[in-house]
């Protein structure tokens, strides 16, 4: 289940996802979300454990869930670490499958709190 934190400034929307071995609450991720409400509102979600074989399905299922619940509203992938890379792994797979746009209408970027250790090959 995804988590909404309400902004007073609303202008999009922010998925952001946490790194290996923390959670959506821990106190870095509190400031990612703080700073992000700046500009929009700030969803969250956590990761179950670090199988790298399941959690792009999950970023991808909270991604769309997002989209459901802010349809037309801009929508940034955000995400430290290990969620920097689930957020890289939706957009290649969408973009490899020429399906980005019609699974996520709204999406309008990235942002990364670290590197994610992974390249991006398709431009989204």
């Amino acid at each position: 289940p995804v988590k909404v934190h309400k902004s007073r400034a609303f202008r999009c929307v922010f998925l952001l996802a946490h790194g290996a071995g923390g959670k959506s609450d821990s106190p870095g991720m509190v400031r990612y979300i703080e700073m992000l409400q700046e500009h929009g509102d700030v969803v969250t979600f956590d990761y179950p454990g670090v199988r790298l074989d399941s959690y792009t399905q999950m970023h991808l299922t909270a991604a769309k869930q997002v989209c459901d619940l802010y349809p037309k509203t801009p929508l940034y992938l955000a995400g430290n670490s290990m969620g920097c890379r689930g957020a890289v792994n939706v957009v290649n797979t969408l973009a490899g499958d020429n399906t980005l746009n019609s699974v996520l209408p709204s999406f309008a970027g990235l942002i990364f709190f670290s590197y994610p250790l992974i390249k991006l090959p398709h431009p989204p």
